[in-house]
Formats: C-alpha cells, sequence, structure tokens
C-alpha cells in the first residue's frame, strides 16, 4: 500500500526538521510540534534558518514526489512576507502544489 500525499509531504518536512536540528544549538531546536511557530514574525528560525529549512524541505519532497516542485520560489510568489508558519500550515500549502 503506498502513501498517501498528505503522509509523503508530512514526513519531507519532519526529516528536514531533524536535519535542520543538527545544525542548531539545544535551545534554538525546532520541536517538530505541528503547530510550533516556525516561519515568518512569530517564528522560530532565523532567516538563513529558514531558507535552509525550506531547501531542505524542497529537497526532500523532490526526492519523494513524481515531479519537482520549486517551493522556495512558489512561496516567495504565492506568499511572499506571510508564509505558512507552522509545520501544519506549510504541509497544508505543499499539498496545494500537488
Amino acid at each position: 500500500m503506498s502513501e498517501t500525499l498528505d503522509t509523503q509531504i508530512l514526513q519531507a518536512i519532519m526529516a528536514a526538521v531533524e536535519d535542520l536540528n543538527m545544525g542548531l544549538p539545544n535551545d534554538a531546536q525546532v520541536s517538530g510540534d505541528l503547530d510550533e511557530p516556525l516561519l515568518g514574525e512569530s517564528g522560530n528560525l532565523s532567516s538563513l534558518d529558514t531558507v535552509n529549512f525550506l531547501a531542505i524541505v524542497e529537497d526532500n519532497l523532490n526526492a519523494k514526489m513524481p515531479e519537482p516542485i520549486g517551493l522556495i520560489e512558489r512561496l516567495m510568489e504565492d506568499a511572499g512576507d506571510n508564509p505558512p508558519a507552522t509545520i501544519r500550515k506549510l504541509a497544508q500549502y505543499v499539498h496545494t502544489l500537488y
């Protein structure tokens, strides 16, 4: 049985959280809580960490999915200064791209 699209998206994002956390100090790590603010003004990530996180998510998605997407480019076009701020909202946004 194949994984659902939502499961694949969430796995790609959570793997990116794990990868990102390897490079962050313990007190700055992302918990993986679906509703923890990550991106935008209320987010816990610096702008550099945000770019790194989104690049890892994009790489993970492109490795899992049959069709690659330009996640960062699409986010800049669609969300601008108001990106999906939580893992849950990011997963919902990514789902709309497939």
